[in-house]
C-alpha cells in the first residue's frame, strides 16, 4: 500500500550579507541577491539531496532574487524538476523593522520583538499593512492544498523560501505551535540561512509532520 505522503524539503535561501557586513532585517520589500557564500550553500544542498535520495520532482520558489537564484542553482542539478513560482512562499513584509539591525529593533520595540520571536505574535501596526498572520497562513494552506490535488503520492517537493514564512509554517502544526507559544520557544525553531527542513505532508488528512528541522550541510 502506498502511503499518501508528500515529502517537502523547505529550504531557506543562502546568505545575502557578506561576513564583513552587519546583517539587518530584510523582508519582501528588500530584494537582495545571494552572496558567493549563499551560492555555495545552494550547491551543497544539491549534493546533500542527491546523496540522500531526496531528488525533487518539482521545485517551488518564492519571487525574490534570493529565492530565484537558489532555485536556478538547484535546477541545474535536478534538470527534470520544473521550477514553479509560488507567491505563497514569499517572505513577510517586516514594515518598520525593515533594514534595521536586531539590536535596533529590540531596543525600539522590546515587547513586540520578544513576542514575535518567542510566541509568533504578529506585531500589529509594525509589519506591512497588506498582509497579516491569517493571510499568510491561508496562502500557505492553499498552496499545500494545490499540492495534494496535483502531486503524486510519494513525490518529493523542494520549496525555496525565507525564515519568516517558515515560522508561519510552524503555526500550521497545531500541537507543536501551542507548545511553542505556551513555552515561549518559537525562537528555538528559527531556520538559519542555507538550512533546510524536511516535512511529510499527508494529502488525505492534510497534516504536516516534521522529520528534520534547521539542518545544516
Amino acid at each position: 500500500m502506498i502511503l499518501p505522503l508528500i515529502q517537502i524539503v523547505f529550504l531557506r535561501h543562502g546568505n545575502t550579507f557578506e561576513s564583513t557586513e552587519t546583517p539587518v532585517q530584510i523582508g519582501s520589500k528588500t530584494d537582495l541577491s545571494l552572496t558567493l557564500k549563499g551560492q555555495e550553500q545552494a550547491q551543497k544542498i544539491a549534493g546533500y539531496l542527491t546523496e540522500n535520495k531526496l531528488i525533487p520532482d518539482h521545485i517551488y520558489t518564492g519571487p525574490l532574487k534570493r529565492h530565484l537564484e537558489t532555485a536556478d542553482i538547484l535546477a541545474n542539478h535536478f534538470i527534470n524538476a520544473p521550477v514553479i513560482p509560488a507567491p505563497a512562499l514569499n517572505e513577510l513584509d517586516y514594515g518598520q523593522w525593515e533594514g534595521k539591525s536586531i539590536d535596533a529593533i529590540s531596543t525600539q520595540w522590546p515587547k513586540a520583538y520578544q513576542a514575535w520571536c518567542e510566541q509568533a505574535i504578529w506585531p500589529i501596526g509594525i509589519f506591512g499593512d497588506q498582509a497579516n498572520l491569517f493571510s499568510h497562513q491561508t496562502a500557505l494552506k492553499n498552496w499545500l492544498d494545490d499540492l495534494s490535488c496535483n502531486t503524486e503520492p510519494t513525490s518529493t517537493i523542494l520549496a525555496i523560501t525565507s525564515n519568516g514564512l517558515l515560522k508561519i509554517l510552524l503555526t500550521l502544526i497545531p500541537d507543536l505551535a501551542l507548545t511553542l507559544f505556551e513555552n515561549h520557544r518559537f525562537d528555538q525553531y528559527k531556520v538559519k540561512t542555507g538550512h533546510f527542513c524536511l516535512i511529510e505532508y499527508n494529502i488525505l488528512n492534510k497534516k504536516l509532520s516534521i522529520k528534520k528541522w534547521n539542518i545544516s550541510i
